[in-house]
């Protein structure tokens, strides 16, 4: 009948519409679901307590040093991103990188998709050859608030596009002595931001002879008796490469804490302010503090971060343009004495426990006594914020630099001129010109304070350039 067929291309019409609506409906759920997925990796990094030229650091540079756990057999001994649900996002099964302002991802973690609800970290700390564990709710808020506020950075005009691309999607776990645990988020370009802290638990003494075999693959009894039992890296490190500081830790004097870093970590209200009696400061800069943040503040960001509480810095870079000459120049300092090996690669040149970066500490405390970790959260009114200023010569070189409150200047001896060079205009115009300038430009006026068996200058001290941003 003619009517029958009509009726099968009624019902496959409305076959196909269903079907339209249905797929339509799920992919417009998934794309609500997936609009806050972004690209994420993980890098580790363990703090270091003593500052060693790079030729021999693999030997006896003293550091924290700890392993990551996955042993799939027991959820209890798993370290991992995760949703609320329990869904592991990415996997951790070792740990990588010393102090250092370059963080690269540990090899297979990395995911795309959500922001991680939870932190579970389960490590090895060869200090003690402890298990220690670390269970946390991670502030999400913080988070996507770093990542979607970045602001304008140094790289953004590079005619290199790989050099433009700074993408805040690395989840940076930081290990500092007795088991205290910094997350900060990361760049591409090596930006840091600090997201939070805390204080991870001891849950054993040792891996059992289970979790060994099953963590290392191994079957023969001696081999796993002779891991369970080993003795961690760090005593006999400090027995063999520092004897001073080995009587210290024996006698109870010295211990591997975080108590150091954790002043690092205090946030106190003060601004930059250079002075340029031949140009202009352009009031642009990019600062390395202490608690190992770095990132630049631009001219979109400024009049914000000048209201923000900030660590003490480590290394300013900044930018003046010189009136005589009419160029833009790039000029680097460091705010304490460090090794010059140090300064010229791309190292954190300080260590946890380095008394020249108590000095500097004890500067800012000494207009802002109450002000400590516990503190970061409460703002400063804008009277209360002190200035570092930097008074440049006429050449361009610091003459003098101080932190000035109510007419009180104190100034910081430790400070050097590292660097002054004409900025390249063919490379975004916040990149030096990396040769044909001179570096060290000026001396610390003030003793070394450190260590030196736990910081030491290179014997051969190479010229090649380790500028790098």
């Amino acid at each position: 009948m003619w009517y029958k067929k009509y009726w099968v291309w009624a019902f496959v019409v409305i076959t196909i519409l269903t079907l339209a609506l249905y797929y339509g409906y799920k992919e417009r759920q998934r794309m609500i679901e997936q609009k806050d997925w972004y690209g994420w990796s993980v890098a580790t990094m363990m703090a270091s307590y003593s500052n060693i030229p790079y030729e021999d650091a693999a030997r006896s540079e003293l550091s924290t040093y700890i392993q990551l756990l996955y042993i799939p057999s027991r959820p209890d001994r798993q370290s991992y991103f995760a949703t609320n649900d329990g869904k592991q996002l990415v996997t951790m099964d070792y740990a990588d990188n010393w102090w250092s302002l370059r963080f690269e991802p540990l090899l297979g973690a990395a995911y795309y998709g959500p922001v991680p609800d939870r932190m579970h970290l389960v490590y090895l700390n060869e200090r003690d050859m402890g298990i220690y564990k670390l269970d946390v709710e991670l502030p999400k808020e913080k988070i996507m608030e770093i990542r979607n506020n970045k602001g304008r950075g140094i790289t953004d005009l590079h005619p290199d596009p790989d050099y433009r691309r700074d993408d805040w999607g690395k989840l940076v776990i930081a290990f500092v002595g007795d088991d205290y645990i910094t997350l900060y988020l990361g760049s591409t370009r090596q930006n840091l931001k600090e997201v939070a802290s805390w204080q991870a638990t001891k849950v054993a003494d040792r891996l059992t002879p289970e979790d060994v075999a099953e963590l290392y693959q191994l079957d023969d009894p001696v081999r796993i008796e002779e891991t369970v039992n080993r003795e961690g890296h760090v005593e006999p490190k400090i027995k063999k490469f520092f004897p001073k500081l080995w009587k210290q830790y024996q006698a109870g004097e010295w211990r591997m804490d975080a108590e150091h870093f954790k002043m690092m970590q205090t946030r106190f209200p003060w601004n930059l302010e250079v002075v340029d009696p031949t140009g202009d400061w352009l009031g642009e800069y990019e600062i390395t503090y202490m608690n190992l943040e770095h990132y630049a503040t631009l001219s979109d960001r400024l009049e914000q971060h000048k209201k923000e509480l900030k660590p003490i810095p480590l290394k300013i870079r900044t930018w003046v343009f010189d009136k005589p000459l009419q160029k833009k120049y790039y000029v680097e300092i460091y705010t304490i004495p460090t090794p010059k090996w140090a300064a010229f690669r791309h190292s954190f040149p300080t260590y946890v426990g380095d008394p020249n970066a108590t000095y500097l500490y004890k500067r800012f405390e000494y207009f802002y006594p109450n002000r400590s970790l516990k503190t970061n959260d409460i703002p400063a009114k804008p009277e209360e914020f002190a200035t570092l200023k930097i008074i440049l010569d006429n050449n361009g070189k610091m003459s003098e630099i101080y932190l000035e409150k109510n007419g009180i200047k104190l100034p910081l001896e430790g400070a050097y001129h590292y660097y002054l060079a004409e900025v390249d205009p063919d490379h975004g115009g916040y990149y030096p010109y990396d040769e044909d300038f001179e570096y060290f430009l000026t001396e610390p006026k003030m003793k070394d304070l450190s260590d030196p068996e736990r910081s030491r200058e290179e014997v051969w001290f190479p010229r090649e350039n380790y500028l790098e941003f």
